[in-house]
């Protein structure tokens, strides 16, 4: 027998069975090439176990999640009412900064207001000193105070949801929390993390209000995959990453807390200069699918929702 002629052959068939292959799995009809993002989800039984020992209970969402629509955020502005944010106080009007707002100040001797250009409304009173702490029992009227503020600022906006409520023992107030969420029609509801709206009020007066809102605005594009979360906290937790110490200054031995991952956009990069939606009006912002990390008690945390890779918070 020809034994080189015979190898020669086996090569060449090797090599044309290679080729077909390829052609069936990758540029056949309706079978699209395999996506990263799209691997199979990593077991969430294994997942629960790892996070007991945290006292940690998820509560996630098993196997591939839906694909996410394109979106641009931009800053919404909010419709201001400034005799009714100062009750019809004379008020000047300056260039200034304030908190996170760089933009136009309007203030009284008792309180004043920022408003930037990208969407940053920060209100608050100028003498904490003199303000009269809240109580437990003024809560309903702590909220009343919060409603008049949001009618003078262009009413309650539709996409908020909250508000989520607690006691600042520190400042004497209560604190009213809002994030603003989305509804897809495939994906469901989808949290825009920049958006919240925060205020802290007393029973006679809120003390300080910060809001950055967008308008969300659908690319002409297809959805796109994104990273299962089981897969997310997987890498996480094998790799000892940014969760896992997040898990060991925060999560408890003697009770379990409730790990939430929400799915949404954070904020990614604005256009650059002269490119089309800079300029004069408010830049359009590359919406970034994203996963959030909740915990009960602890500062949440952002992973792009297609590499993994950690995000820095914007807000406010």
């Amino acid at each position: 027998m020809d034994w080189p002629r015979a190898k020669t052959i086996l090569i060449v068939a090797l090599a044309l069975l290679n080729i077909f292959l390829y052609h069936q799995v990758y540029g056949g009809v309706g079978l699209p090439a395999p996506e990263e993002s799209y691997l199979t989800a990593f077991p969430v039984e294994a997942l629960v176990e790892e996070l007991a020992v945290y006292g940690v209970q998820p509560k996630i969402q098993d196997g591939v999640p839906p694909r996410l629509p394109p979106v641009r955020l931009i800053p919404r502005v909010p419709a201001l009412d400034l005799d009714a944010v100062f009750a019809g106080r004379r008020y000047e009007t300056r260039q200034g900064t304030l908190g996170y707002c760089t933009g136009t100040l309007y203030s009284t001797d008792e309180d004043v207001l920022c408003l930037s250009e990208d969407g940053r409304l920060v209100y608050a009173v100028v003498q904490r000193a003199g303000v009269e702490r809240a109580r437990r029992a003024d809560l309903d009227a702590a909220r009343q105070q919060v409603e008049a503020l949001f009618e003078a600022v262009g009413g309650p906006p539709a996409d908020l949801h909250g508000p989520e409520i607690t006691f600042d023992d520190q400042g004497g107030t209560f604190v009213f929390r809002y994030e603003q969420v989305i509804e897809d029609a495939a994906a469901g509801p989808l949290w825009i993390f920049p958006g919240a709206v925060e205020i802290h009020a007393t029973g006679r007066r809120v003390v300080s209000y910060q809001q950055r809102l967008w308008d969300v605005e659908t690319v002409d594009a297809a959805p796109a995959p994104v990273m299962p979360v089981t897969n997310l906290l997987h890498r996480q937790l094998e790799d000892r990453d940014r969760l896992v110490d997040l898990l060991e200054q925060f999560g408890s031995d003697r009770g379990h807390r409730v790990l939430q991952l929400r799915l949404g956009y954070a904020l990614g990069p604005a256009p650059e200069a002269g490119a089309p939606g800079s300029g004069a009006q408010p830049p359009a912002y590359e919406g970034r699918p994203a996963w959030q990390a909740l915990l009960q008690g602890a500062p949440p945390l952002l992973f792009d929702a297609r590499t993994g890779a950690f995000i820095e918070s914007v807000w406010p």
